[in-house]
């Protein structure tokens, strides 16, 4: 009855409004999400959502996104379009638990791997504060998936620094910025930190030994800090691959 209630009170939204500036006074949202009366989060979450929607229907900017899903297309272009849809999925829809959880977590990782440091470094923060607060965050995150992303990034840096052949503008261009290896190491250390045998973390071992000896030095610190988390675990190499998915379906 609850549910049906809400999906009735947005569509009575939308259908009332024929502009952005009727559904959503931006600035006054923002102040509302700020604010310590939790009454007006859940309003102001949902006709910022709806805002969002509205522009995209008025733009007519799905046909555009689910252009750029196809193999052919950048993979960085893929992932943000797919959670732009994913954003607007949400609107309307109740999901399980688990989903929430998991549409949460990566969509702050976009934004971690944004190449605003200011945004990259919010988009940690926030995460991590969640993998303290919730444990579906948390069981989202140590996943194969996410390891392998933090793996191809810090490789990549690893890679790119052999290649001596390579142009100042080649390596600039193929490598992540510091800030956002830094930002995902800072990811790994709160899992490492807020989670009981994190076995598939593991995985990264061999690369955050390299970056211990021959690492930019906020990344050095992070390395050195994660082993030492997985070292008080008993965690002191990689797992096999069948070990870690039987940890990720327990």
């Amino acid at each position: 009855m609850e549910e049906s209630s809400e999906r009735t009170n947005r569509n009575s939204v939308i259908a009332g409004a024929t502009n952005i500036e009727g559904i959503a006074n931006i600035p006054q949202l923002a102040t509302d999400l700020r604010s310590s009366n939790r009454d007006l989060h859940y309003p102001a979450l949902q006709r910022l959502l709806i805002a969002i929607v509205m522009v995209v229907i008025q733009q007519d900017i799905i046909g555009s996104l689910s252009n750029f899903l196809v193999s052919e297309v950048r993979p960085e272009i893929q992932e943000l379009s797919s959670a732009i849809i994913g954003v607007l999925g949400v609107h309307g829809l109740r999901r399980k638990k688990h989903s929430r959880a998991s549409s949460s977590s990566w969509a702050l990782i976009q934004i971690i791997l944004n190449s605003d440091e200011i945004l990259s470094r919010q988009g940690t923060e926030a995460l991590c504060k969640l993998i303290v607060a919730d444990e579906q965050i948390r069981d989202v995150m140590l996943s194969r998936r996410f390891v392998d992303l933090v793996l191809e990034t810090l490789t990549d840096q690893k890679s790119i620094k052999k290649q001596n052949s390579s142009s100042s503008s080649e390596q600039e261009e193929e490598s992540e910025p510091i800030f956002v290896k830094v930002g995902l190491l800072t990811v790994v250390q709160k899992l490492a930190e807020e989670t009981e045998n994190p076995i598939i973390i593991g995985a990264l071992i061999p690369i955050l030994e390299e970056i211990k000896k021959n690492g930019e030095k906020e990344m050095m610190k992070k390395a050195r800090t994660i082993l030492g988390c997985l070292r008080e675990q008993e965690i002191t190499a990689p797992q096999s691959d069948e070990t870690n998915e039987r940890n990720e379906k327990v």
